[in-house]
């Protein structure tokens, strides 16, 4: 489960920076 989301901050980050990063940070800090 780690291993991916840690691939789906990358993609999201290496797509979109900015908003988008921070938003998928806090999805991901409520996920865990």
């Amino acid at each position: 489960m780690k291993y991916l989301m840690i691939m789906l901050l990358a993609l999201f980050t290496g797509l979109e920076r900015g908003e988008r990063t921070r938003t998928v940070y806090a999805g991901a800090g409520k996920a865990n």
